[in-house]
């Protein structure tokens, strides 16, 4: 980790035109006491920066840029702007997306790409393009976040946030029920508002039964649906997708 480091925050806002300064901010010490953010503990060499009001970004998709100065490196984020009352559309990653729970291991492996489940990308694109923000649910370690986004690009599944496990062994040291409700309930309580919720695990049902996630389905599911929708071929999932109105507060 580089701690008490001065890092320069930049912007591109929308994705387009000149990349903006944001401020500067510095990592944290070792045995930092800085609050918790989301459950993300300060466990040194963490940047905690605060957007100031007056550039403050607008509604939309916007990539941030943070440099160290001391050596030129640095990391890119996604910031995803919505209005306050925003409906979500949430779904897990692994045997949801992927063709099943373990592709993304073994193809990690084998230093290639897991495969998607047909129609699953088209989907969640008819989501989006109904005005619904796409929050990605893994229990996934934090150190395949650039893998995820890559996956998610390559096989045209809409853009949206990837939260994750910090556990370095991911789902193996953590309560996927946990986090997944935990980050839900997160969502909740910044007056975002989860309609729609997809997993393939009896832990995913549970998760988002117990944030009370109003409709949730579970694709090829092997437990407890907890009273919700299962489904075998997404195909069955875009018709519901296809029904359901417009969002409200985008």
């Amino acid at each position: 980790d580089l701690k008490d480091e001065r890092v320069l925050v930049h912007a591109l806002v929308g994705c387009r035109g000149r990349w903006t300064l944001l401020g500067e901010g510095r990592t944290t010490k070792a045995g930092g006491k800085h609050p918790a953010v989301d459950g993300y503990a300060d466990t040194g060499g963490v940047l905690y920066f605060k957007i100031p009001e007056a550039k403050r970004l607008p509604v939309g998709l916007h990539r941030v840029r943070m440099t160290v100065t001391g050596d030129g490196t640095g990391a890119d984020a996604w910031v995803h702007v919505v209005r306050k009352g925003a409906q979500v559309v949430v779904s897990d990653i692994d045997g949801t997306l992927t063709t099943s729970a373990h592709a993304e291991t073994k193809a990690l492996l084998r230093g290639r790409w897991p495969g998607a489940r047909p129609e699953a990308a088209a989907t969640l694109r008819a989501a989006a393009g109904k005005g619904y923000a796409l929050y990605y649910l893994s229990s996934r370690p934090d150190w395949l976040v650039p893998r995820s986004h890559a996956w998610l690009r390559g096989n045209r599944f809409p853009p949206g946030v990837v939260h994750t496990s910090l556990s370095v062994a991911g789902e193996l040291k953590v309560d996927p029920v946990a986090l997944k409700a935990g980050a839900l309930e997160r969502l909740k309580a910044r007056g975002l508002v989860p309609v729609l919720a997809f997993g393939d695990k009896a832990t995913d049902a549970a998760a988002f039964a117990k944030a009370e996630v109003p409709a949730r389905w579970l694709i090829a599911l092997e437990g407890d649906a907890h009273g919700r929708r299962r489904f075998g071929r997404w195909r069955e999932a875009a018709r519901a997708v296809a029904a359901l109105p417009p969002a409200c507060g985008l």
